[in-house]
């Protein structure tokens, strides 16, 4: 059986295991919220560009704001 300790194997990342854990990493068109730095914006557009997925709103720490009618819950939280 296969567990989180299987991410890492003789020290690089086991992308086949991390996928397979979690393969909402790599689904299209899902919804996101961004931080408001330069990595934040980078991975948004780069999960926008490679998997379509949509920037809706950004957090940075202390505040959300989120499209109207979308639930934090329905989205992935990119940082």
């Amino acid at each position: 059986m296969e567990t989180i300790y299987n991410m890492v194997v003789d020290g690089h990342i086991n992308y086949d295991f991390l996928i397979s854990a979690f393969p909402w990493l790599v689904a299209e068109k899902q919804k996101a919220i961004i931080s408001p730095d330069t990595d934040g914006i980078l991975c948004g557009l780069l999960m926008s560009y490679y998997y379509d997925w949509q920037v809706v709103g950004y957090y940075d720490g202390k505040h959300l704001a989120i499209k109207q009618n979308l639930r934090p819950s329905d989205c992935v939280f990119l940082d």
